[in-house]
């Protein structure tokens, strides 16, 4: 997990680098094509994910997390013995003689856990994760991360996309905002790829490689992952050693990261070999197949599946970045339909233009106040008037502020700008652009094919509430040609 204060869960161990891989495989994106790309991820074929049964989607169920971390401590704080398992559940000799004796002990506790109190979890992510091993397994493999580390997003999330911890860590891999931009993932009001099971696998699989070649160790790399890599490096440079197991008997890691491994070995051997442990009747889903089609900016799901033939919450599903339903504004996105759709959604894609939705960004920002700022400096440097601001907030405008509260800052749409403002003086160093529209000005615009209103306003800088007074709008839907 990639932050600090995540409550339970797992990470890799040195035995990783040894295990099997699967051979399935997805196709990667035809650079030839231009605009419909089939990406089809074939079934396991070898023993370790066997044949899977007819899909069967559970719902979302969420991990041990918050509230199941109390659980799994008190289950393992009753039963502190050691030898409690039949001789042959016991780990495999090639992991068990890597770890430390207390260790080994630890990874026998959550197997009791997880085959215990935690089994119908357990049984949830197992059913789910086939929707997603192939496609990650195949992302790590070729950025040469041992491929069984694809059971971190297991018990990061239980390969559920929609995770959330209260650390503000998403997706199946649990990327806080800051490390998912530094690996590329886009995180905005529209779309947040930390969602998306091959962008995020793809980002994982860079970090983890990153923390691998920092540490040149597998299990420092992955107590990096669960606790950010200036605690292990501090705990490097303290105790002088890159031993993990060493650093592990101090008091130096948090208790989560000293635990991160076991739990990660006990998830792995249930994963390997599920029916040994009492799995037998896991509903596995169907691996993930799609194809992907380019579509406008701001185009519905719900309207993309009425062209496919498909149901929004299919597409949903395809799509879990699409945190509103909605493509992002601009030009285009590359949008996941059912196979065989993609060429029907190609074909109406005049029609799909039609069926635009207004910008719906929110209109409020949020601003922390820091010390000494007045409600004043904050009107000015977003460019509102204090009178706006104060309204926005409920307070009067000579309220003094105090640090650390949040104000919420409109913006532009329908609010008082400094520009706006009888007498008021723009902020210096801003010239106006050659698109913007002083006061009183006209222009006449014709309207283009798939404009919309937030687009038009903001493109001569003036807001859409004033070209629907300026124009007798009495709604904001506008069709090409008007003027």
């Amino acid at each position: 997990m990639v932050k600090t204060s995540r409550t339970f869960l797992v990470a890799l161990a040195l035995a990783c680098t040894g295990l099997g891989a699967s051979g399935c495989a997805m196709f990667s994106q035809d650079p030839s094509a231009s605009k419909v790309t089939p990406q089809v991820l074939a079934a396991p074929d070898n023993s370790e994910e066997a044949a899977i049964p007819s899909p069967n989607a559970l719902a979302p169920v969420k991990p041990f997390g918050d509230s199941d971390d109390s659980s799994a401590r008190a289950f393992l704080q009753k039963d502190r013995r050691v030898h409690v398992l039949d001789p042959s559940d016991r780990m495999p000799a090639d992991i068990e003689r890597l770890l430390p004796r207390e260790v080994s002990a630890q990874v026998e506790g959550y197997l009791r856990f997880f085959t215990g109190p935690g089994h119908d979890h357990f049984t949830t992510w197992l059913a789910r994760s086939t929707r997603y091993l192939p496609l990650m397994r195949r992302i790590l493999r070729e950025n040469e991360v041992p491929p069984d580390l694809v059971y971190l997003a297991m018990v990061e999330s239980g390969f559920n996309t929609s995770a959330r911890s209260s650390a503000h860590a998403v997706g199946p891999w649990q990327f806080i905002a800051g490390t998912g931009r530094r690996y590329d993932l886009k995180i905005s009001s529209y779309v947040d790829e930390r969602r998306d099971p091959e962008k995020a696998t793809q980002a994982a699989a860079r970090y983890l490689k990153d923390l691998h070649e920092m540490f040149n160790s597998w299990d420092l790399a992955l107590a990096s992952y669960n606790a950010g890599e200036g605690k292990i490096d501090r705990g490097v440079r303290r105790f002088a050693t890159a031993n993990f197991w060493e650093i592990r008997k101090t008091q130096f890691l948090a208790k989560e990261t000293r635990n991160y491994v076991p739990q990660y070995l006990a998830a792995l051997m249930i994963a390997r070999n599920p029916s040994k442990y009492g799995f037998d009747d896991v509903a596995y889903q169907a691996p993930l197949q799609y194809e992907t089609v380019s579509v406008a900016g701001l185009v519905p799901l719900r309207s993309i599946a009425g062209l496919c033939g498909s149901t929004s919450e299919e597409l949903k599903l395809l799509n879990p970045a699409l945190t509103r339903g909605v493509t992002p504004p601009g030009d285009s996105y590359e949008v996941r339909v059912p196979i065989g759709a993609a060429q029907r959604v190609q074909a109406n894609h005049t029609q799909l233009a039609s069926m635009r939705a207004e910008d719906t960004q929110p209109r409020y920002r949020v601003h922390r106040v820091r010390h000494g700022q007045t409600l004043s400096s904050v009107a000015r440097r977003y460019g509102v008037t204090p009178k706006v601001l104060a309204r926005a907030n409920g307070m009067r405008t000579t309220a003094p502020l105090r640090a650390g509260v949040r104000l919420r800052i409109p913006r532009a749409g329908g609010i008082e700008t400094v520009a706006q403002t009888p007498g008021a003086t723009r902020p210096r160093g801003k010239a106006r652009g050659a698109g913007s529209v002083g006061r009183g000005a006209r222009v006449v615009y014709v309207v283009k094919q798939g404009d919309t209103l937030h687009a038009i306003s903001a493109k001569f800088h003036t807001t859409v509430e004033d070209l629907m007074r300026n124009n007798n709008l009495r709604h904001s839907r506008i069709k090409a040609g008007r003027r």
